[in-house]
């Protein structure tokens, strides 16, 4: 069993299992859910009960669980085309998965920020319509994002006290990067000053704009590094589901090949940012052009070891260019 400690900006709806459903509630701190999710068995994609409920942030229980608990904090962001259970039973799939390497700052308290989206790869015989409904969840999230990461900094206050040795990780998969670069975007426009809340952020297949680093003013992902320390950026060119998202933005994608200018390192520091091609990792069962090829953050042995040793702080290479080798485990 895990526990995945969890906000959601999903609006109540009664007639789904597990009351929440994939609309959006209004922008007030007091309308996002904060609660305790008890996984059996991460890998059948069901979540059990509930508890722990509170509005506008985590109760007092929750808080001592996470911080007394005197292991690291991993912070996960959903994709597209995650229900409710979806997104909570992979936060603790994730978690479990980076556990199993046996790297011991891997073994981790999972939180997890989940938005409204619908679920559904197609909805209609638009094939895109679906994704662009995500994605207009996503973004529209930023305002309960941004409040979420004002809930994780009140405990990372809080677990720095208890834990002085302890890391925080964010990781953002997929379209959890739209959601995070208009997240990003509030957050810095209220905190002018670099905060390092993250010892390490963690960006997989990222459906964001590859040029998302390069914006102007502070918008989107420029100020990335303001909030961690450190930047580690997975991408593949065999990404079937970005290159959908390519052809539908009309721009490439960050998870695709990588940050525009990757090359420069004096825009992309190597003691900030390291940048991974999975490209050549095929260590997991996936059919051609299938939604697989989007998810060897999670399905991959070799890039799970690599994240675990991104939690622990010995990753190699320790910044700039690298990629990950691992012929197919059917192969």
């Amino acid at each position: 069993m895990t526990l995945v400690y969890f906000a959601t900006n999903r609006a109540a709806d009664a007639t789904q299992p597990n009351g929440f459903g994939s609309g959006i509630v209004a922008e007030d701190p007091m309308a996002i859910t904060y609660a305790v999710a008890d996984v059996p068995d991460p890998a059948s994609g069901r979540i059990g009960a509930i508890s722990d409920r509170n509005m506008g942030g985590f109760s007092d229980a929750a808080t001592g669980a996470i911080v007394g608990a005197g292991k690291n904090l991993f912070v996960f962001i959903h994709g597209f085309d995650n229900s409710f259970e979806d997104a909570l039973s992979r936060a603790a799939f994730n978690a479990d998965f980076y556990r199993a390497t046996g790297q011991r700052g891997a073994d981790t308290v999972c939180i997890a920020f989940t938005w409204p989206s619908a679920g559904q790869l197609i909805d209609s015989p638009e094939l895109d319509s679906a994704y662009r409904r995500d994605q207009q969840m996503a973004g529209a999230s930023a305002f309960h994002l941004d409040r979420f990461f004002a809930e994780i900094d009140r405990l990372r206050q809080l677990f720095v006290r208890q834990n002085p040795t302890g890391r925080l990780f964010l990781l953002a998969h997929s379209m959890g990067n739209w959601a995070l670069q208009a997240a990003m975007t509030a957050w810095h426009q209220a905190h002018p000053l670099p905060d390092d809340m993250f010892d390490e952020v963690i960006l997989a297949a990222a459906d964001e704009v590859f040029d998302s680093f390069e914006a102007p003013n502070g918008t989107r992902l420029s100020r990335i590094a303001d909030l961690g320390q450190r930047v580690t950026i997975y991408s593949s060119n065999k990404d079937a589901i970005l290159q959908v998202s390519a052809a539908v933005n009309g721009i490439d994608r960050l998870g695709e090949d990588g940050p525009k200018d990757k090359t420069d390192p004096t825009r992309y520091p190597t003691n900030v940012f390291r940048m991974i091609d999975c490209t050549d990792v095929s260590d997991f069962d996936w059919p051609f052009l299938s939604e697989q090829t989007h998810q060897y953050y999670r399905l991959s042995p070799t890039v799970a070891k690599d994240i675990a040793a991104v939690m622990v702080g010995n990753a190699l290479p320790v910044g700039g260019l690298g990629a990950l080798h691992a012929p197919p485990s059917w192969g």
